[in-house]
This record gives C-alpha cells, sequence and structure tokens, in this order.
C-alpha cells in the first residue's frame, strides 16, 4: 500500500513546483516564488543590477576625511619645523651680540699687569732745560689768549727817544685801540677820524730822524690785519 502511494505523492510535489515555476537547476537564492503570468509581462524587462555587499559611498567618504587630517597633520609639521628654524637663527644672533658685547667690556677694562706700558724713565738732566722752556712757551701762549680775551692787563705802553733826546711815550689800550700821547707830564689823547672796533691792537714807535717830529708811530689790529700810521695827533688809516 505505502510503495503505491510513494509515487502518487512525487507526481503531486512535481506538479506543484511547475505550477509555482521553481525550477530545481536554479542557483541559491533565486528560488523566489514568481506569480503565474507575471514572467511573460517581465520577460522583456533588463534584470536589476546587484548590488554588492557593503557600501563604497560611506568607504570614500571616510577615505577623503583620511586624507583632510593627514593634510593638516603636514602642515602642522611645517609650521613647526619653520618655527624651530627661526628659533635657531635668533639663538645664533644672541650668541654673537653677546660675544662682540664681551670683548667689547675686556677692551675697556683695565689692563693686566703684564701688559702695562713701562713706566717712563725719569728725564735726565739735559733733557730738563727743554722741557722747561716749552712749559714755558705754553704759559706765555695762555697769557696771550686771556689778553685777547679781555683778561688781565688791557694797557701797553711804547716808548723811545728822538736824536735830540726827547723820551717819546704813547700809552694804549690793546683791544679798544685808543691811545695816549705823554705831553709834558699829562697824557693827550690821539684821534681817531672813523671809530674803531675792539679787537687786539698793538703800538710800535720808532727813531725817525728824517721825521719832522724826530720819531714814527704806527699802530696794528693783530686780527684784521688793519693799519694806522701817526700823522701828529690823528691816526691815518692805510689803504
Amino acid at each position: 500500500m505505502l510503495r503505491q502511494g510513494l509515487p502518487i505523492l512525487l507526481l503531486a510535489l512535481l506538479a506543484g513546483c511547475n505550477s509555482a515555476s521553481v525550477r530545481p537547476d536554479a542557483p541559491d537564492g533565486a528560488g523566489t516564488v514568481t506569480p503565474a503570468g507575471a514572467g511573460d509581462a517581465d520577460a522583456g524587462a533588463p534584470a536589476p543590477a546587484k548590488v554588492p555587499a557593503g557600501k563604497p559611498g560611506a568607504a570614500s567618504a571616510a577615505d577623503d576625511e583620511l586624507v583632510q587630517r593627514l593634510d593638516q597633520l603636514a602642515g602642522r609639521l611645517t609650521l613647526v619645523q619653520e618655527q624651530l628654524i627661526e628659533l635657531k637663527a635668533q639663538g645664533a644672533e644672541l650668541s654673537l651680540q653677546s660675544q662682540q658685547l664681551l670683548a667689547r667690556m675686556q677692551m675697556a677694562g683695565p689692563a693686566p699687569a703684564q701688559e702695562m706700558a713701562p713706566e717712563t724713565p725719569p728725564a735726565s738732566s739735559d733733557t730738563a732745560p727743554a722741557q722747561l722752556d716749552g712749559l714755558i712757551d705754553q704759559l706765555g701762549m695762555i697769557a696771550n689768549e686771556l689778553s685777547a680775551s679781555g683778561v688781565g692787563d688791557s694797557y701797553r705802553l711804547a716808548a723811545d727817544y728822538t736824536r735830540s733826546g726827547q723820551w717819546v711815550l704813547i700809552r694804549y689800550d690793546r683791544f679798544s685801540g685808543e691811545s695816549w700821547l705823554a705831553d709834558q707830564g699829562s697824557w693827550q689823547s690821539l684821534q681817531d677820524p672813523v671809530a674803531v672796533p675792539a679787537s687786539d691792537y698793538e703800538v710800535v714807535l720808532e727813531r725817525a730822524d728824517n721825521d719832522i717830529k724826530g720819531y714814527v708811530a704806527a699802530r696794528l689790529d693783530r686780527r684784521s690785519g688793519e693799519t694806522w700810521w701817526l700823522k701828529q695827533d690823528t691816526w691815518q688809516k692805510f689803504d
């Protein structure tokens, strides 16, 4: 009885598979039940594209983000390198400046005892008179400068004798140029047609036998070089 019913059961299963369009040789996952008549309607339509496993769009976004982070990190490393180079250059410059300052301080400081110049030996007796003469000359120059600036004696005398033995005496102010001639115990002012400026003057008096007065006198401005000669009691300027 069981043997007779087994073929009938197999025939029934085959009939059901044919009605459901199930192919025994189809690959795995392709046994989807298709309603009757749907196969004929979709026969001309293209088969849908198969989507591979995973999401390619999400993978591309992750790669882009990783590249951006690497670029940022490389930029930061470059900035740090530039700052290190700049700090190194500044350090070298500061080191050079400190060395120069130290050298200047050493040059400005007191010289060691062994580098000091030897003491000058005492001057011999032969050089003492020459040094004394030089000192006197310097003192004379200082005195002349003080006199020219109005400090010290301002009056001078010029004197000489004539052929007849008359004593001629002229007093003058070396800064103002004023002058006086001694006459019988009193001073007679010598005239200037034009007022002379304050300067440094000198009067020279000499014996002159051929002159009617028996003497000649001249006045010199030692700063400007202007010169006068005495005519009777008036100074005449040389042109």
